[in-house]
Protein backbone atom coordinates (compact mmCIF):
# COMPACT_ATOMS: atom_id res chain seq x y z
CA UNK A 1 0.00 0.00 0.00
CA UNK A 2 1.17 3.52 -0.72
CA UNK A 3 2.47 5.55 2.14
CA UNK A 4 -0.58 7.82 2.12
CA UNK A 5 -0.61 7.78 5.92
CA UNK A 6 2.58 9.84 6.04
CA UNK A 7 1.71 13.54 6.50
CA UNK A 8 4.53 14.53 4.16
CA UNK A 9 2.70 13.09 1.14
CA UNK A 10 -0.13 15.63 1.01
CA UNK A 11 0.46 18.99 -0.61
CA UNK A 12 1.17 21.85 1.76
CA UNK A 13 -1.92 24.03 1.83
CA UNK A 14 -1.32 26.24 4.88
CA UNK A 15 -3.99 28.80 4.00
CA UNK A 16 -6.56 26.29 2.73
CA UNK A 17 -10.05 26.62 4.09
CA UNK A 18 -11.05 23.25 5.54
CA UNK A 19 -14.68 22.35 4.83
CA UNK A 20 -16.60 19.59 6.60
CA UNK A 21 -19.17 17.25 5.08
CA UNK A 22 -20.76 13.98 6.06
CA UNK A 23 -19.55 11.10 3.88
CA UNK A 24 -20.39 7.37 3.99
CA UNK A 25 -17.48 5.18 5.03
CA UNK A 26 -16.91 1.52 4.12
CA UNK A 27 -19.57 0.46 6.63
CA UNK A 28 -22.25 2.76 5.20
CA UNK A 29 -22.00 5.04 8.24
CA UNK A 30 -21.88 8.79 7.62
CA UNK A 31 -18.74 10.27 9.09
CA UNK A 32 -17.54 13.89 9.24
CA UNK A 33 -14.78 14.60 6.73
CA UNK A 34 -12.78 17.84 6.78
CA UNK A 35 -10.67 18.54 3.70
CA UNK A 36 -9.66 21.67 1.77
CA UNK A 37 -12.31 23.39 -0.35
CA UNK A 38 -10.32 22.47 -3.49
CA UNK A 39 -10.63 18.78 -2.62
CA UNK A 40 -14.43 19.04 -2.40
CA UNK A 41 -14.38 20.89 -5.71
CA UNK A 42 -12.66 17.88 -7.31
CA UNK A 43 -15.01 15.41 -5.56
CA UNK A 44 -18.06 17.35 -6.81
CA UNK A 45 -16.59 17.62 -10.31
CA UNK A 46 -16.16 13.84 -10.41
CA UNK A 47 -19.77 13.28 -9.38
CA UNK A 48 -21.04 15.82 -11.91
CA UNK A 49 -19.12 13.93 -14.60
CA UNK A 50 -20.80 10.61 -13.85
CA UNK A 51 -18.21 9.00 -11.57
CA UNK A 52 -19.55 6.95 -8.66
CA UNK A 53 -17.76 8.74 -5.85
CA UNK A 54 -19.90 7.20 -3.11
CA UNK A 55 -18.94 3.70 -4.28
CA UNK A 56 -15.31 4.73 -4.79
CA UNK A 57 -15.05 6.20 -1.28
CA UNK A 58 -16.47 3.03 0.23
CA UNK A 59 -13.94 0.90 -1.70
CA UNK A 60 -10.91 2.99 -0.80
CA UNK A 61 -12.03 3.16 2.84
CA UNK A 62 -11.89 -0.64 2.99
CA UNK A 63 -8.11 -0.30 2.50
CA UNK A 64 -7.67 2.42 5.15
CA UNK A 65 -5.22 1.49 7.92
CA UNK A 66 -6.94 1.40 11.31
CA UNK A 67 -4.63 4.07 12.71
CA UNK A 68 -5.47 6.66 10.02
CA UNK A 69 -8.48 8.94 10.32
CA UNK A 70 -11.09 8.89 7.58
CA UNK A 71 -10.72 12.59 6.67
CA UNK A 72 -7.00 12.37 6.21
CA UNK A 73 -7.13 9.16 4.19
CA UNK A 74 -9.89 10.44 1.92
CA UNK A 75 -8.05 13.72 1.35
CA UNK A 76 -4.90 11.84 0.34
CA UNK A 77 -6.74 9.45 -1.96
CA UNK A 78 -8.67 12.24 -3.67
CA UNK A 79 -5.45 14.19 -4.20
CA UNK A 80 -3.73 11.12 -5.65
CA UNK A 81 -6.74 10.46 -7.88
CA UNK A 82 -6.74 14.00 -9.25
CA UNK A 83 -2.98 13.90 -9.85
CA UNK A 84 -3.26 10.48 -11.51
CA UNK A 85 -6.07 11.63 -13.80
CA UNK A 86 -4.06 14.69 -14.80
CA UNK A 87 -0.96 12.59 -15.51
CA UNK A 88 -2.97 10.05 -17.55
CA UNK A 89 -4.51 12.79 -19.67
CA UNK A 90 -8.02 12.05 -18.40
CA UNK A 91 -10.54 14.86 -18.05
CA UNK A 92 -9.89 17.03 -14.99
CA UNK A 93 -11.55 20.09 -13.55
CA UNK A 94 -10.40 23.53 -14.66
CA UNK A 95 -7.37 24.79 -12.77
CA UNK A 96 -5.33 21.61 -13.15
CA UNK A 97 -2.69 20.48 -12.45
CA UNK A 98 -3.57 20.02 -8.80
CA UNK A 99 -1.53 21.69 -6.11
CA UNK A 100 1.44 19.51 -5.20
CA UNK A 101 1.49 17.76 -8.58
CA UNK A 102 5.30 17.97 -8.83
CA UNK A 103 5.59 16.21 -5.44
CA UNK A 104 3.20 13.53 -6.68
CA UNK A 105 5.37 12.91 -9.76
CA UNK A 106 8.50 12.73 -7.61
CA UNK A 107 6.93 10.16 -5.27
CA UNK A 108 5.57 8.22 -8.25
CA UNK A 109 9.00 8.06 -9.84
CA UNK A 110 10.66 7.01 -6.58
CA UNK A 111 8.14 4.21 -6.03
CA UNK A 112 6.41 5.70 -2.99
CA UNK A 113 3.16 6.01 -4.95
CA UNK A 114 1.37 4.10 -7.65
CA UNK A 115 -1.25 5.78 -9.78
CA UNK A 116 -4.86 5.61 -8.63
CA UNK A 117 -7.53 3.98 -10.76
CA UNK A 118 -10.46 6.09 -11.79
CA UNK A 119 -13.68 5.85 -9.79
CA UNK A 120 -16.35 3.62 -11.23
CA UNK A 121 -19.00 5.08 -13.46
CA UNK A 122 -22.54 4.35 -12.44
CA UNK A 123 -22.66 1.69 -15.21
CA UNK A 124 -19.60 -0.27 -13.99
CA UNK A 125 -19.17 -2.62 -11.04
Amino acid sequence: MDKITNTRVLPAVPSAEMIGRMVENAFGVKEAVHVPRSTWYFYDWCQENGLDMVGWVRKIDEARPSNVEFSYFLWGCLWKLECSRYKQGLPCPPGSPPEGYADFLEKLESGVFTEMNKPLTKDED
